[in-house]
């Protein structure tokens, strides 16, 4: 039994060791969360263009820049991806205490005819913090609205 007890002994020292490392890690490499991301949008309705707006505020005493990707890629009903739609990249500048902001426009040419009538549009968006770390992720489906259609005999 002496083999046992020296045995967990052991895993416990050397998870106290990982975890007095793993502390120490984060305390050097602590990112700086002082930007707030808000993504927003409008109703998605078949034949209008589709925006997607992405607010940072900066809430630090300094400027920030953030590399922002935004994507749209066709998907189906279940979520398989069918192809991508649009892309924009886009480097903003946030003053201190202030709100930077970018949009992803994708007008009916950009999806008609990639989207299929049961599918959905898949808008991805990363934004990384240059010289903090601090990255934002975040994905939305929209299903368009479609028109309602009424037949009446003539």
């Amino acid at each position: 039994s002496s083999g046992i007890n020296a045995e967990y002994g052991g895993a416990a020292a050397c998870m106290g060791a990982r975890a007095e490392y793993l502390e120490e890690y984060y305390k050097k490499n602590a990112v700086e969360d002082d930007i707030k991301f808000k993504l927003t949008h409008g109703e998605v309705k078949m034949g209008d263009s589709v925006v997607v707006n992405l607010e940072c505020k900066n809430q630090s005493s300094e400027v920030r820049s953030i590399k922002v990707v935004m994507t749209g890629t066709s998907i189906t009903y279940m979520g398989k991806p069918l192809g991508q739609v649009k892309r924009m990249e886009h480097m903003l500048f946030a003053p201190e205490n202030q709100t930077a902001r970018c949009a992803l426009y994708i007008s009916p040419e950009d999806y008609v005819g990639k989207i299929r009538p049961d599918g959905a549009l898949k808008v991805a968006v990363r934004a990384e913090v240059q010289g903090t770390g601090q990255i934002y992720t975040v994905s939305e489906q929209f299903h368009f609205n479609k028109p309602k259609i009424t037949l009446t005999p003539l």
